[in-house]
């Protein structure tokens, strides 16, 4: 039986995002005596992400290192990069996490199209930042 049926017959889902590329132990390992706080933030903010919108079920962790951001250079502070897809594999966006909990989105064609943006907007995921337009998204009108 697929996950989709199964949690519809549930009265509360819990987050089941999957993580692919850098682990979450990698995260850890990697980020010196903040890479626990790290490591769970990220994980915390996906898992919301995934609640807020249940299409979204891969997180893909870009680099497990903490890093300044090279496409949004707005963003001073270091952060954790998740693409994040569908179970087809769809890249809807990516994250940009802060070890602080706050995040941004920047939803991708397909995941504005697709009205993802809209629904992590309206969550009301404590530390969401409006992202804008993707900045890796070749098509964005941010980038043209």
């Amino acid at each position: 039986m697929s996950r989709n049926i199964v949690r519809a017959f549930q009265t509360s889902s819990a987050a089941y995002i999957r993580h692919i590329g850098a682990s979450l132990d990698q995260v850890t390992n990697i980020n010196g005596p903040d890479g626990l706080d790290w490591s769970k933030t990220t994980q915390n903010v996906c898992d919301a992400v995934e609640k807020a919108d249940n299409r979204i079920v891969i997180a893909d962790i870009q680099g497990a290192k903490a890093h300044v951001s090279s496409k949004d250079r707005t963003d001073l502070e270091q952060v954790i990069t998740v693409g994040l897809q569908t179970d087809a594999g769809l890249r809807v966006g990516t994250l940009h996490i802060h070890l602080n909990g706050s995040f941004k989105f920047f939803a991708s064609r397909a995941g504005r199209e697709g009205g993802y943006g809209t629904k992590i907007a309206q969550a009301g995921i404590p530390g969401y930042i409006a992202g804008g337009d993707d900045p890796r998204d070749k098509a964005s009108p941010a980038t043209k």
